[in-house]
């Protein structure tokens, strides 16, 4: 996240005429685009989302999507990448939250053309509270059977599918 938004400061600052400071920036956000390699596990070809004393650990679909956002990871992992975000259990990484969603449906559409898969998700994991008789969408998928039965079913997460779908059939008008 750290280099993405540092590449949007080193925008405005572009844009405002503070070219040395963009530059500054922008060299910033190039050095932390090159640390996301001490993450990178070759064994398992996926990033870690953590390093503790040299020892990586902590595999996140999230961490997965970030990485490809930053446009930090080089292109014959990019493929990878977003199978891994399509099927995370089958590489041991754990699966987007709701949070997280926009994140990995960005990654897909951007380093995979992956707007199929994104639309028949969103409307897999949704749907299925509405055909339920939901009112509102729940925290996740499971509702109140995660977290103990402690799951809640009333977040905001109906704004992730709008924007989901929007983004999605927009690109595919386009296209």
């Amino acid at each position: 996240w750290v280099a993405i938004a540092i590449e949007k400061i080193a925008y405005l600052e572009e844009k405002t005429g503070d070219l040395h400071q963009a530059n500054s920036l922008k060299e910033k956000a190039q050095r932390l685009k090159k640390a996301l390699e001490n993450y990178y596990d070759a064994e398992r070809g996926v990033y870690a989302s953590r390093i503790k004393q040299g020892e990586k650990y902590g595999y996140h679909a999230y961490t997965q999507a970030l990485c490809l956002l930053t446009d930090g990871v080089p292109q014959e992992r990019q493929k990878k990448l977003c199978e891994v975000l399509k099927s995370p259990a089958d590489y041991g990484v754990m699966p987007a939250t709701f949070a997280a969603l926009q994140l990995k449906y960005d990654a897909l559409i951007k380093y995979g053309n992956e707007i199929d898969y994104c639309v028949e998700e969103v409307v897999r994991i949704f749907e299925k509270m509405l055909l339920n008789g939901a009112t509102s969408y729940w925290e996740t998928e499971y509702g109140e059977a995660d977290f103990g039965d402690g799951g809640s079913l009333c977040h905001g997460w109906s704004a992730v599918c709008c924007w989901v779908l929007d983004k999605c059939l927009e690109n595919k008008l386009v296209k």
